[in-house]
């Protein structure tokens, strides 16, 4: 899946991943809160033009700098975000109409996942047999 976004909303987990991916020697690129500006526009450049086919953002990131991130066809979130209201804005990152979302959650995310779909929703996500859910938006 090239042009892929991760969104990950723990620092350590960012880092895990991060190593994974150098040692896989996978083509990425990263943006933390510890990222100088260079490096977020150089990593938002190689993004967008195709030259790294996978983007790392950390939830710290994007909660003190709310980055337009271009060239986005797919978003994964490694878990549902802190805040409700990022993952309207970052799903709004997508481009194209082919653009996929993808989210991994578990039930210890029960909250996290009930202040994002509701509370209506979110048991019956939990408790389905099958091991993915789909959401269409306008529903």
């Amino acid at each position: 899946m090239k042009q892929t976004a991760i969104f990950i909303p723990s620092y350590f987990d960012f880092v895990r991943i991060r190593n994974y991916m150098k040692k896989e020697g996978l083509s990425f690129a990263q943006i933390c809160e510890y990222s100088k500006t260079s490096d977020i526009s150089r990593a938002r450049t190689l993004f967008l033009q195709g030259r790294r086919h996978f983007l790392l953002l950390t939830e710290r990131v994007h909660f003190f700098r709310r980055l337009w991130v271009k060239g986005a066809h797919h978003l994964l979130f490694f878990s549902l975000p802190t805040y409700p209201e990022f993952y309207p804005e970052v799903v709004n990152l997508l481009e194209g109409g082919g653009a996929t979302c993808t989210v991994l959650y578990t039930h210890y995310d029960s909250l996290s996942l009930a202040r994002v779909v509701g509370g209506d929703r979110a048991p019956r996500m939990l408790e389905a047999e099958d091991s993915s859910c789909m959401l269409v938006t306008g529903e």
